[in-house]
């Protein structure tokens, strides 16, 4: 989560809340903590949305979270309804129209409309026709789903006389016009819709990005993962499943979202890079997943000529401190973790690309001289951060270089939310392993098998990377 530029990356981070009872606060602590704590999953820019008695409030700034809020003092967080995004690009569209929520207010029906979104939607090509308008082409996916689904909403209020929007009637007819809008699509999603004071929180058909929903006293909470709900004292806490939707009033309304049954398939890279380590699944930390997934990999290395070991932060550590206790192999930080230093995919040459890896890479010299040394890290992508780390380790007097990756290797670009659009970016989809080896100049590299995360992870997760 430090060493961005040989990372994937996916997008979004989402959260909302809705207060029982009508009741009324400002809620401007509740956004920032749990936008904070999403900041991992979105980097480019944050929103917040708020209502309060047909009242909203829209907020938006590119950057992080830290710097946006503290500098947006006079901003009226009071209401009983919001939603908020952290967003990191996947279409390169790095301008303040492209942050989320996005809102549309129906002045006839006196509705307001926002929405949030995490995944991706790709337009099927049957519709590219259908659907063309020039103001799209700026469009990225979320705004073009919410630009079909509010045409539809509007023509099913006028055609089935919608009065109460909360009703059960309403939010069956409600639903229809979102499948009807997402079957424009194929791709991923967990999003969240408010019309007023009513939360809609639903998943695509195989659960691939995650979304949980919490309870207590005073209201309830969504949010992309659990570390985004550790302030709030919640008295229940669900992951709303694949294929479902929920209604959210003054009582949660769960259905499926589409009539069929659908295995679900989550994201492997969910637990192995993208969630924070406090995060949890299924009542396990993702610091115990990756630390098992360690515990895999002590199992496959020779460690005859291996001094020291160290993991690529953050989520390399504990992997590498499970090999280090598994083994008896002393552990040692040799990375200085410098965090949110900026991202190197809006430089513009391969200069100040270095110079931007160069910044965040910080490696402690008098550890690494003169010592064989194991580099433990989640994943490898396109092997250029990798690449950089091996040759400043060389500069400074290590020995001899091993790298294990508790991943398998990527084989194939992802259209689901991830940063990966070609083979061609693929280090796994160009060299064998033993080329990726040479290409590194390193004393050995191993991978974990689709099997060993199977079984570490869990069976029905979404592997489609890691296969020819």
């Amino acid at each position: 989560m430090f060493f961005d530029e040989d990372k994937l990356k996916e997008e979004c981070g989402v959260f909302g809340v809705l207060l029982k009872n009508n009741k009324i606060k400002d809620n401007k602590d509740l956004i920032y903590n749990a936008l904070f704590s999403l900041q991992h999953r979105g980097e480019d820019g944050s929103g917040i949305y708020c209502y309060k008695n047909q009242n909203t409030n829209l907020y938006k700034e590119l950057g992080l979270v830290l710097n946006n809020l503290t500098k947006n003092n006079l901003n009226d967080f009071t209401c009983n309804m919001a939603l908020a995004h952290n967003r990191y690009s996947t279409c390169k569209i790095h301008q303040n129209f492209a942050l989320q929520p996005f809102f549309k207010k129906f002045e006839d029906q006196d509705l307001n409309i926002a929405i949030v979104h995490n995944g991706n939607l790709n337009l099927k090509k049957v519709f590219y026709d259908d659907l063309y308008e020039k103001k799209y082409e700026k469009y990225s996916d979320s705004n073009i789903f919410f630009d079909i689904f509010l045409k539809k909403l509007k023509i099913a209020l006028k055609k089935y006389h919608i009065k109460n929007i909360k009703s059960k009637k309403s939010f069956k007819y409600i639903q229809e016009v979102l499948v009807g809008a997402l079957n424009y699509f194929n791709g991923s999603y967990s999003m969240i819709i408010s019309i007023n004071d009513m939360i809609i929180a639903f998943r695509d058909k195989k659960g691939i990005r995650p979304l949980f929903l919490a309870e207590n006293e005073q209201g309830y909470y969504l949010a992309s993962e659990t570390c985004a709900l550790e302030d709030i004292d919640y008295k229940q806490l669900i992951e709303i499943r694949n294929n479902s939707i929920v209604f959210i009033t003054d009582k949660v309304y769960k259905n499926n979202l589409y009539k069929e049954e659908f295995k679900e398939r989550f994201c492997a890279f969910e637990y192995i890079y993208f969630q924070r380590e406090d995060s949890m699944i299924d009542d396990k930390s993702i610091y115990n997943y990756r630390y098992d997934l360690g515990l895999k990999m002590a199992k496959k290395l020779n460690t005859m000529d291996i001094d020291i070991v160290s993991g690529v932060p953050m989520s390399g550590i504990p992997s590498a401190l499970a090999i280090s206790n598994d083994l008896g192999i002393e552990y040692k930080d040799i990375f200085l973790k410098q965090r949110y230093k900026g991202r190197s995919f809006i430089k513009n040459s391969n200069e100040k690309i270095k110079t931007a890896i160069n910044e965040k890479i910080k490696i402690i010299k008098d550890i690494v001289k003169n010592k064989n040394i194991l580099i433990v890290d989640d994943s490898l992508v396109r092997g250029s951060t990798m690449n950089y780390i091996v040759k400043k380790l060389k500069e400074y007097g290590a020995k001899k270089i091993h790298i294990a990756i508790t991943s398998p290797i990527i084989k194939n670009p992802c259209y689901l939310g991830i940063n990966i659009s070609t083979k061609k970016e693929l280090i796994g989809a160009k060299l064998s392993k033993d080329e990726i080896k040479n290409y590194l100049d390193i004393d050995s590299l191993n991978y974990l098998e689709v099997n060993d995360l199977k079984n570490t992870l869990k069976e029905n997760i979404c592997i489609d990377c890691f296969c020819n």
